[in-house]
């Protein structure tokens, strides 16, 4: 008989750690909603609001462009010629949200408070995946003064500590021009500043609000055919530059024209393929 209720105790004792283990990550999985949908929410109602004057397959290949350069636009970097050229801490902050991004919470531990636990190995992945196989992280601790004390990393288990909730507003992508020069995919990406959701005008009336100021990303593809950020150029503020006729607009999409294996955007061509 005791042996019996020992048992049941045993059973009742691991559905209530199961069931903490789920609301923790209930908990996270929500934070983290949140803040994309505070990220992301710009994009898509932009994409909303350009339904009527752009062709789906440009739009749709424009926000797969957007998804990839994103954890880059957040962590607002300078320009550079060659990812070498980073500071390592921004290499990691960049992997490390890129991490956050492309893959499901369900994939992460968390700890006693919710926090998400990732190994450095997923994180390496992320920054092959941005900046090409030949670019490492140095992992290790990270600035808090710069980025906040939501990153915790511990070198005993190689693994960084993320408390999704303290992650402060970040800018927003949205990709204006796709334009192929030789090997080269050039994307000109406008950045919203943070909290700019949409603007209102005196009499009312909602408008979307313009980048802060444009940047040039240089997609480079390896030898196995894997896309990554190959340099970043400044671009003038204010208003994106004109497209010329070599840009993929509206009309080139509307006819056919310029969509073959070269333009597929990286959600189609999986850009992590070949990086292990």
């Amino acid at each position: 008989m005791d042996d019996a209720v020992q048992m049941r105790q045993s059973v009742s004792d691991m559905r209530k750690k199961q069931k903490r283990r789920r609301s923790r990550k209930a908990y996270a999985a929500g934070v983290l909603v949140v803040i994309l949908a505070l990220v992301g929410a710009l994009t898509i109602i932009v994409g909303i609001v350009r339904a009527g004057a752009d062709i789906v397959t440009n739009r749709r290949e424009k926000e797969s462009w957007e998804r990839f350069v994103l954890p880059v636009v957040m962590m607002n970097l300078q320009a550079f010629d060659n990812p070498s050229e980073i500071d390592n801490k921004y290499i990691q902050m960049t992997s490390l949200w890129a991490t956050l991004l492309n893959n499901s919470l369900e994939k992460f531990d968390t700890n006693d408070f919710g926090f998400l636990i990732i190994r450095a190995s997923e994180v390496d992945i992320q920054c092959a995946r941005l900046f090409g196989k030949d670019i490492t992280i140095q992992h290790g601790e990270i600035d808090f003064l710069e980025f906040g004390d939501g990153y915790i990393y511990e070198p005993e288990q190689n693994v960084y500590i993320v408390n999704v909730a303290a992650i402060t507003q970040v800018y927003t992508a949205t990709v204006e021009e796709i334009e192929k020069v030789d090997a080269e995919i050039l994307l000109t990406v406008g950045y919203i500043p943070p909290g700019s959701m949409w603007e209102m005008s005196l009499d009312g009336s909602t408008y979307q609000p313009d980048p802060v100021k444009y940047m040039e990303y240089v997609i480079r593809r390896d030898e196995g055919g894997t896309y990554y950020i190959g340099a970043l150029r400044q671009l003038s503020s204010g208003a994106a530059g004109t497209a010329d006729s070599s840009v993929y607009n509206d009309d080139s999409y509307n006819s056919g024209d310029n969509i073959d294996e070269e333009n597929i955007a990286p959600d189609e061509l999986d850009p992590t393929q070949n990086i292990g």
